[in-house]
């Protein structure tokens, strides 16, 4: 190890232990590496996205994505993602799945500055409520909502994800109605729909109520 390398500046060991534990409490070694952002596992975060998938049985404890310092010992509060300055500007992927995050993980991952792919997986958001803020996601160019069983609104502001080109939407069951601001994103090439209730599928399709959000795009459903 040059003598630079031994001197690198990062986080402090307490910091890298608080979200250690916040992020991945219960797991190995090797699961630990793929859940904590790369800035805590290398100093020079030289990978370029993350995967936080937490097995079902780790899920026991309501506060197991809590920050230690904050929770209180009578309270839980609810399970998040750590803030966007824990993790590394350079990620360009993120897969989220099986998290029962509680609260809105958008206001976290929006701010990424290179993020261009993201994945929220099975059961990876348990709330009802998603809110996609003006000018968020500046390089975004694919973002998948898959099994968010919960979900019943996604707001999109005027502004956000102005270079998303593909958009899934699968089994989000709950989900009532595609969020006007859709239709300000001229740079979608693909929606694709499956699984989804056949209401909200008829609200798609030509002569549709949300068809003017889309007709813009190639829709596929199934």
């Amino acid at each position: 190890m040059s003598g630079s390398d031994h001197h690198r500046t990062g986080p402090s060991s307490s910091t890298k232990r608080a979200i250690s534990q916040a992020a991945c409490k219960g797991n190995t070694k090797a699961q630990r590496e793929k859940l904590v952002p790369p800035q805590f596992n290398e100093p020079r975060s030289s990978r370029q996205g993350i995967t936080l998938r937490t097995p079902r049985k780790q899920w026991r404890s309501k506060s197991s994505l809590e920050h230690p310092h904050l929770a209180s010992k009578h309270k839980p509060t609810k399970r998040k993602l750590p803030e966007y300055r824990h993790f590394s500007s350079n990620i360009a992927y993120i897969l989220l799945s099986d998290c029962k995050l509680e609260e809105d993980p958008m206001p976290a991952l929006e701010k990424l500055p290179n993020l261009r792919i993201l994945k929220l997986g099975h059961k990876a958001f348990t709330g009802k409520k998603m809110v996609c803020s003006a000018e968020c996601f500046p390089k975004l160019d694919s973002l998948l909502l898959h099994w968010l069983k919960n979900l019943e609104e996604w707001k999109v502001d005027e502004g956000a994800m102005l270079t998303l080109r593909h958009l899934e939407i699968k089994a989000c069951r709950e989900l009532k109605m595609l969020p006007d601001g859709l239709r300000i994103i001229t740079t979608i090439r693909q929606l694709k729909i499956e699984r989804m209730p056949k209401a909200f599928k008829d609200k798609v399709v030509e002569g549709g109520e949300d068809f003017y959000k889309v007709q813009l795009f190639l829709l596929s459903y199934f």
